[in-house]
């Protein structure tokens, strides 16, 4: 550096510069070497299409020959060792001995390969190498990643197990059990689905399959899928909504996109529904636009009664309550119903048929039992107190015309159709 600076002063000042001062600006850096020749078989004919390696320790680079059978790699490092190797379908491998590059001067290499071998020989040998690399170095790393993958699968199962057990056991907050359900499926859905991919590559690499060009053009191919596969983008979307603000759980009673029925699976994708019938309805998650959910919090038990005019409605009301009275009393109902049931006046009337309700908030899943006890109890009650049941007016003329009877008299409760 002080050669210079003094070098560059005297140009300056115009004075000439001494011999000694003239410096190579290149000093200590080795000038570039090139390794080229030829490939040709052991009659001299060029081998066109041959695969040939330059190494020198654990780097390398390849190139193949041209029609000529020739090759070159210009700007090599100086120093060594370097060896030559050159493989070409149907011939022996050919490798070159150590040699070392001065940076002076270029190596010309010239590969002469083995008499060509019978295909199946080649193809055979060429397996053989094949299977010896991969049962020795890549099958024992693969075995391990899918130890590794097999360990968290048997994990993700035995937490989806144990949350579906709690679940089973929340009998006072169905609630609960219904989120426990609904996060084990989309647990197990989504780890299963990356524990498949990561096998699926360590697959692709066990055969040698490089991959990442493969992941690159899924890349670019994924911009047009995504382009014309919106729609599913848009369930996992909706899906993903659907968990944060916990519209649905499995096991509860909802009615989406009009139809009705008991949540089954639930995944980003996809809503399994199955109705009374048993009719597995399988529903895109874009498609659930508006939810009503029957199960949530609570359920309210509504009992129309239809009732004959002749009978007092004062001394009907009187009866309802005390019935809607017995069944909240009731030991077996007392933690179904949460709220004092209420009886309301008449809510309808259609000829002689009066109409009354009783209304009451209970459990959910608790809907259809606390709903039989009513009806047995109002049957037995009215036959009793000698309560006519309403009659619809439709029917009232055909049951006259099949017997008479006095006009002004209540018709009568018998079936309309005689056994």
């Amino acid at each position: 550096m002080p050669q210079l600076l003094a070098a560059a002063l005297l140009l300056l000042t115009g004075l000439p510069l001494p011999a000694q001062s003239l410096v190579p600006l290149t000093q200590g850096v080795p000038p570039p070497a090139a390794v080229y020749g030829t490939v040709a078989d052991s009659t001299g004919i060029a081998v066109p299409g041959a695969t040939v390696t330059l190494a020198i320790g654990s780097a390398s680079e390849s190139t193949r020959t041209d029609d000529s059978g020739a090759y070159s790699f210009p700007k090599e490092k100086q120093g060594g060792p370097y060896t030559l190797t050159v493989k070409a379908f149907g011939y022996p491998t050919y490798r070159s001995p150590a040699f070392t590059l001065n940076g002076l001067q270029d190596i010309e290499r010239d590969a002469r390969l083995g008499p060509k071998e019978p295909y199946l020989a080649t193809l055979e040998r060429d397996w053989h190498n094949d299977i010896l690399v991969m049962v020795e170095d890549r099958l024992p790393k693969v075995l391990v990643v899918f130890l590794f993958l097999f360990i968290l699968e048997r994990v993700t199962l035995f937490f989806v197990n144990r949350m579906r057990r709690m679940a089973s056991r929340q009998t006072i907050d169905p609630f609960r059990g219904a989120q426990l359900r609904t996060m084990a499926s989309i647990i197990r859905a989504t780890v299963y689905s990356i524990l498949g991919f990561l096998a699926f590559l360590q697959v692709l690499k066990l055969l040698n399959i490089n991959y990442a060009p493969l992941l690159a053009s899924a890349g670019i191919v994924g911009v047009g899928i995504g382009l014309a596969a919106q729609s599913l983008f848009k369930d996992i979307i909706n899906g993903i909504f659907i968990l944060v603000e916990d519209q649905y759980n499995v096991g509860e009673t909802v009615k989406i996109a009009s139809l009705t029925g008991t949540v089954e699976d639930l995944t980003l994708r996809l809503t399994r529904l199955r109705d009374g019938d048993g009719t597995l309805y399988i529903i895109p998650n874009s498609q659930v636009a508006t939810v009503s959910n029957l199960s949530r919090d609570f359920a309210v038990a509504a009992l129309s009664i239809s009732v004959d005019a002749s009978a007092d409605p004062g001394r009907v009301l009187d009866l309802l309550k005390g019935i809607a009275k017995s069944i909240h009393e009731n030991q077996a109902f007392k933690d179904a119903i949460t709220a004092e049931p209420g009886v309301s006046g008449i809510d309808n009337i259609n000829g002689r048929a009066l109409t009354y309700s009783i209304n009451a908030r209970v459990r959910i899943a608790q809907k259809d039992d606390v709903l039989r006890a009513f009806r047995n109890q109002v049957v037995d009650t009215f036959k009793r107190e000698r309560i006519p049941l309403g009659i619809d007016p439709a029917n009232m003329l055909l049951l006259q015309q099949q017997k008479a009877a006095d006009p002004t008299a209540p018709p009568s409760q018998q079936p309309i159709v005689q056994a």
